[in-house]
């Protein structure tokens, strides 16, 4: 597990930083136009690395970092700007779509290494020989059988030809 999947909240905090240093340095380009425009990105890059728990987490620090640092003055409690109330909910709604939509992906991505080792110890635990092929029939995994049947290592014939690796003939005519 990475240090981004260990800490999420501490990458999350991280990317939230970063992005409201980020916008500041934008202020006198920007001025009050756009406050949650570099947030996105640290939404994006905490999900990334952190998962789901990172991106919300993002989510909510971008947009207490953005309410405080670049619509303080328009929050007024006898009269808050609709405008900012609609952007905030905006901005956490597309946060949270980011985040579910990155967690799911991790979640396939887990599936799949989970899968693909599954598939590796099976292949390497058969007594017979294996010879695995791309859909071009080029050689992408031996199992320790076939290794020693064929003499190559499955470093040396990744991306051979399965002809150049394993040669039939036939039993009685050696053909």
């Amino acid at each position: 597990m990475t240090v981004a999947r260990r800490y999420p909240y501490l990458v999350a905090l991280a990317a939230a930083s970063v992005a409201a240093a980020a916008r500041l340095a934008l202020t006198p380009v920007l001025h009050d136009d756009m406050p949650y425009l570099t947030f996105f990105a640290a939404v994006m890059t905490a999900s990334w690395y952190g998962g789901l728990p990172a991106g919300l987490a993002a989510t909510v620090f971008s947009s207490i970092a953005a309410v405080t640092l670049f619509l303080r003055p328009v929050w007024d409690t006898t009269r808050p700007d609709v405008s900012h109330i609609v952007s905030l909910t905006l901005f956490g709604l597309t946060g949270w779509l980011i985040s579910a939509m990155s967690g799911r992906l991790h979640q396939a991505w887990d599936g799949e290494r989970l899968e693909s080792e599954r598939l590796r110890t099976t292949l390497h635990s058969i007594g017979d020989g294996v010879i695995v092929t791309d859909a071009d029939g080029l050689v992408s995994l031996l199992n320790p059988v076939a290794e020693r049947l064929t003499g190559w290592s499955t470093a040396e014939a990744t991306g051979t030809p399965l002809s150049d690796v394993f040669r039939i003939e036939h039993e009685d005519t050696r053909r």
